[in-house]
């Protein structure tokens, strides 16, 4: 099972037409919206086990080329795993939402509907709906 959803991440991240790529996070068990827009270049950090529905994006969402959306994270093999331990947590990104170029979205992470993520932001923290938020971390710029 785990070679099917390691093509089905490669065509969400690579495949040519927004169809094909949101078809695919579908097929992951992620609940996707209708009239949303992946980018091309969108990768998702989570493991298998993480859960089907880690990921969850409302309707008329638009996410911009390189999105990272990172559900769960760990070291890996290195021994700094004995000091840090792995995180995973669900995204949920609500209606109307727009998610600029190169955005990272950190799990646990919660966007409100009408919300709009400033390109190469890191989001670590919710937002609420009807606001710009942008930086590193992201903070609040202004209301929309």
């Amino acid at each position: 099972m785990k070679p099917f959803y390691s093509i089905l991440r490669l065509i969400a991240q690579h495949a040519p037409l927004n169809f094909l790529r949101v078809s695919a996070l579908r097929a992951c068990g992620f609940s996707i919206g209708s009239k949303v827009y992946v980018s091309a270049g969108t990768q998702l950090s989570y493991e298998l086990k993480s859960g089907k529905d880690m990921l969850v994006i409302g309707n008329r969402v638009s996410i911009g080329p390189g999105v990272v959306f990172v559900i769960s994270a760990h070291a890996n093999h290195s021994r700094i795993s004995e000091f840090i331990s792995a995180s995973c947590a669900p995204i949920v990104v609500g209606d109307d939402v727009w998610i600029g170029a190169n955005a990272t979205i950190l799990g646990g992470v919660k966007i409100d509907e009408c919300a709009a993520i400033a390109a190469g932001a890191v989001v670590n923290r919710p937002v609420e709906a009807r606001t710009l938020v942008g930086g590193v971390p992201a903070k609040l710029i202004r209301k929309l």
